[in-house]
């Protein structure tokens, strides 16, 4: 990994503090800045596939699926005090509509609000399957069921589209809430020099 990936990805890493609504826990420090997406989704209803809650994506609408059979693969009103819940053991699939423009590097933070058994970590991969890194950069413990997960993965060069899909590790997982954030950079110098502004902002607060 070169220098400026380096520092960039230690940079994200660092300007984890802070807490957000709902399970939007560790919002990257690129969010809202240009060629960056915001979509939040928290399952309410059983739609399949649905549309995100809350979305900032300005290349189009974002979409998830669940693939999967019943009663291995439906969805719960509640589970253990969360509302809004699949249940699967197949995948689920986030279509990220992403900028025309092929810039060299791309960043997906992925954050998920989950129970699985020993609080398994999910897989995570993308379709063009072009990750470079695939790192988890935090795990809490919310209650005595249920997880959050922050994600980062790193596409090199970044496609026009991408599905990311999520998967349970050998066994059924529970997911209440997905948070994914993307940019799209021209070069990790770029992206670092951001990631260092947005280190600043939170010390200020």
């Amino acid at each position: 990994m070169s220098t400026f990936k380096t520092l960039a990805l230690g940079l994200i890493i660092g300007a984890i503090v802070g807490t957000a609504l709902a399970d939007d826990l560790y919002p990257p420090p690129w969010r809202g800045l240009p060629g960056s997406t915001y979509q939040e989704w928290e399952f309410s209803t059983n739609a399949n596939p649905s549309a995100p809650t809350y979305v900032n994506n300005p290349y189009g609408t974002p979409s998830a699926m669940v693939l999967g059979n019943f009663p291995y693969t439906r969805w719960k009103n509640t589970d253990y005090g969360h509302q809004g819940v699949w249940q699967f053991e197949d995948f689920m699939v986030f279509m990220l509509p992403n900028a025309d423009i092929q810039n060299p590097v791309k960043y997906i933070w992925v954050q998920v609000t989950y129970s699985a058994d020993g609080g398994a970590d999910p897989m995570l991969f993308t379709i063009p399957p072009d990750v470079g890194v695939v790192q988890t950069v935090n795990k809490t413990q919310l209650d005595a069921y249920y997880w959050h997960g922050t994600y980062l993965l790193t596409i090199e060069p970044n496609p026009t589209s991408e599905e990311l899909w999520l998967e349970p590790r050998d066994c059924t997982i529970y997911v209440d809430q997905v948070v994914i954030d993307t940019i799209c950079i021209p070069e990790p110098s770029v992206f670092a020099l951001m990631a260092l502004g947005g280190i600043l902002s939170l010390r200020r607060r």
